[in-house]
């Protein structure tokens, strides 16, 4: 039970400080919160700054830690800190205030500077400690084994550093894109806070039947002499086979990972065996991951956030007893005819009987469509067709291969990459296709080009608003290649959608129950703001349905 000033003071002068600081707050104070580990997120401290060279540490059990949580509740007071998402989740139980905050992670993101504290504090001489070096300079495993004063060194620097960010930071930000950036932090928070609604009885159904399908493959396997869950075996199996398996990154073993797998070709009982094994992987994958963590809960829970580089809205775990989960990779199809999907067991909440759907349609072309002023992408667009139909069309290609086309581009894939996609081993073949979708949409083909090129040059890309992205250059550069033209249509696309969710949390914010990707869902009834497909330059229109389930 321990309180620690920043400043040489006798214990008076310190306590002097501390009653200022709790009865006279001042308008703007930085926080910090120090945890057992990022995983297991019980709070062990606060740290709390009041200017670069005063701050405090107080530790969750002291008696007058309650007297920092009324700083933390208090709407009054501007709270900074560095990566707000993650310290508003380890205080969600303590019920602050999370409206009026700075977030210095997301100021650095958008000059396109490194948002690590760590990286970011040597700019104005606060060299903070990365975590896992403190934990090796005392040989702890958790941050509860560091000693409690090393600990509140590290908090008080930690905090007072994100003072000084916010300080160097302020003046250079473009302020109307940060208002943004910095009301879909609150905004995602408290959609988190609410979870989804979930049918135990479709998911008692749904386990019913993965359970059986697990049961059958392992059945099978058992006849055959190996466990589909162990890859040791597994690769001992396609060994047998005449299958020559790389080895695994680390050398300890043969690698039996899904590429593999996928990449095997011949001998025909070898490539049945593969697919056995990832029929049974994705099979036992929906069970545990999908449907089992939810046996006897009444709603489903995920921590929302941006992403690092893009500010693209995503779905995660949270931590150690914590009940999130990622909701954003459930598929939205069904196995097969007449099985439920994942999704189905999400339903609206109680005296609701739909939930309201809103989709943006096929964003992101849209995107590469504005920015490379493609003539015949646009006019689709603009003449309400369907753009996958176009590049069949002009492909000369099933609608479905146009799609996978479309949206390969984007992410900047190969020949190979495509192929793999399409299930074809015909490079050659993809290589024309690939042509041909020059030929179709050239203005775009250009771009997409021109792009590459820049950031390669330049080291850096812009989305349409102007968030200034880095690109990796330590991953090769075909990496880099594919960054340069992925996040630019990315994080624009984050924008719009961002745009979309303040104007939806102003008409009907109580009925927002999740953001995954380009969609909104809503428990109930409501009307989409009119004029939303036109709050940017990009022409987005939005697919409302009224639907039962999520599914």
């Amino acid at each position: 039970m321990s309180r620690y000033y920043s400043r040489f003071a006798t214990p008076a002068e310190a306590r002097d400080r501390w009653d200022h600081l709790v009865t006279e707050p001042p308008s703007m104070l930085a926080f910090d919160t120090e945890t057992v580990s990022l995983t297991d997120r019980t709070l062990l401290g606060i740290g709390v700054a009041q200017s670069g060279v005063d701050a405090f540490y107080v530790t969750a059990d002291d008696p007058e830690f309650y007297k920092l949580i009324n700083l933390l509740k208090s709407t009054s007071i501007r709270k900074i800190w560095h990566n707000a998402p993650f310290d508003v989740r380890v205080l969600r139980s303590r019920e602050i205030d999370y409206s009026n905050i700075d977030d210095t992670a997301i100021m650095a993101r958008m000059q396109g500077l490194p948002a690590v504290l760590e990286e970011a504090s040597y700019w104005v001489n606060r060299q903070t400690e990365r975590a896992v070096n403190t934990l090796a300079r005392f040989n702890a495993t958790s941050m509860s084994g560091v000693p409690e004063r090393e600990l509140a060194y590290k908090c008080i620097i930690d905090s007072e550093a994100t003072w000084l960010l916010r300080e160097m930071y302020w003046p250079r930000i473009d302020h109307e894109y940060y208002e943004v950036e910095r009301q879909i932090v609150p905004m995602l928070e408290e959609i988190s806070q609410k979870g989804v609604r979930l049918d135990q009885a479709r998911r008692d159904e749904l386990d019913a039947y993965y359970s059986k399908e697990v049961a059958w493959y392992e059945t099978v396997a058992s006849n055959m002499g190996f466990s589909p869950s162990k890859n040791m075996q597994v690769g001992w199996m396609l060994s047998d086979m005449q299958v020559f398996l790389p080895m695994t990154r680390k050398k300890t073993m043969l690698a039996t990972d899904n590429e593999t797998l996928n990449k095997i070709e011949s001998p025909l009982r070898a490539v049945a065996f593969a697919q056995f094994v990832l029929g049974y992987r994705h099979v036992a994958k929906m069970l545990s991951t999908y449907i089992k963590p939810y046996v006897g809960l009444a709603r489903a829970y995920t921590t929302l956030h941006m992403d690092a580089i893009t500010g693209r809205v995503s779905s995660t775990h949270a931590a150690k007893n914590d009940p999130d989960r990622n909701l954003q990779n459930i598929t939205k199809k069904a196995e097969k005819g007449g099985v439920p999907t994942i999704r189905s067991m999400f339903i609206p909440d109680e005296g609701d009987d739909v939930f309201t759907r809103a989709d943006y349609s096929q964003l992101q072309l849209r995107i590469l469509a504005h920015m490379s002023g493609d003539r015949r992408m646009l006019g689709v667009f603009m003449s309400g067709g369907d753009i996958h139909s176009d590049t069949a069309e002009g492909m000369r290609v099933t609608r479905d291969s146009a799609k996978t086309f479309n949206y390969a581009v984007i992410f900047g894939a190969d020949a190979k990459t495509i192929a793999d996609k399409l299930n074809t081993k015909d490079i050659a073949r993809v290589r024309e296709y690939m042509k041909r979708w020059m030929e179709t949409y050239p203005q775009a083909a250009q771009w997409l080009y021109m792009q590459q090129e820049l950031g390669l040059s330049l080291g850096y890309v812009l989305t349409l608003f102007g968030r200034k992205m880095m690109i990796p250059m330590d991953q090769g550069e075909q990496h880099a290649r594919n960054c340069s033209v992925n996040y630019p249509i990315q994080g624009t696309e984050a924008e719009i959608v961002k745009r979309g969710m303040l104007v939806c949390r102003d008409a009907f914010m109580p009925a927002i129950r999740l953001q995954v990707h380009d969609e909104l869902l809503n428990s109930g009834r409501v009307v989409i703001p009119s004029g939303m497909a036109d709050l940017t330059p990009v022409h987005a229109p939005l697919d409302v349905e009224y639907v039962s389930t999520w599914g």
